[in-house]
């Protein structure tokens, strides 16, 4: 981060001094839950791709949920939030949950 920011002083960049809002952090909480909702659905002894494409199915409604709570009702708010929530369920199952 700090490197980030001397590179943008030097390059006469202007840095964002924020890096989100309520509803990406929102879509990380909801990503950080998502781990264990989809391990109760999806089956020990079903295939990998299977269990990828569940994970993205149930992160589907997830990120509606958050949209719809959030009240952000742009398709692009939407889009975000359910990458940020795929990603850091996906994140969050691979390195914290499926350890365990």
């Amino acid at each position: 981060m700090v490197l980030l920011a001397l590179f943008a002083l030097l390059a006469q960049f202007d840095f964002p001094l924020t890096f989100g809002d309520n509803i990406a952090l929102a879509a990380v909480v909801v990503g950080f839950a998502m781990p264990p909702i989809i391990d109760t659905i999806s089956r020990r002894n079903w295939s990998s791709e299977a269990k990828a494409v569940s994970a993205f199915v149930l992160c589907i409604p997830a990120a509606g949920l958050v949209v719809y709570v959030m009240g952000y009702w742009k398709t692009e708010d939407w889009l975000r939030t359910f990458l940020i929530v795929f990603a850091a369920a996906i994140a969050f199952h691979r390195f914290w949950w499926k350890p365990s």
